[in-house]
């Protein structure tokens, strides 16, 4: 199906007139603000040849799969090399 035909000018009208309901989503404190993941910034590394080719298994953008992967890491005390 043509989403083209789909999507009348009046049924646009009715999407971007619909009232989003944001009564189940909790509230973002100013701490969670700081020092949550809401942030971003760009980060100059080198990475091995396997572990990049690792990362990018998928079509989906490595950085992404990195960030995820260190979150992960980070949340679960995982001992980085050469501090243990």
């Amino acid at each position: 199906m043509n989403i083209a035909n789909t999507l009348t000018a009046e049924r646009v009208a009715q999407i971007k007139n619909r009232t989003i309901d944001l009564s189940d989503i909790p509230e973002i404190t100013r701490e969670q603000w700081a020092t949550g993941h809401f942030r971003n910034q760009r980060l100059a590394t080198l990475l091995d040849d396997d572990n990049k080719a690792w990362l990018q298994v998928s079509n989906a953008g490595y950085e992404i799969r990195l960030n995820f992967a260190l979150r992960w890491a980070r949340e679960h005390n995982c001992p980085i090399a050469g501090t243990v």
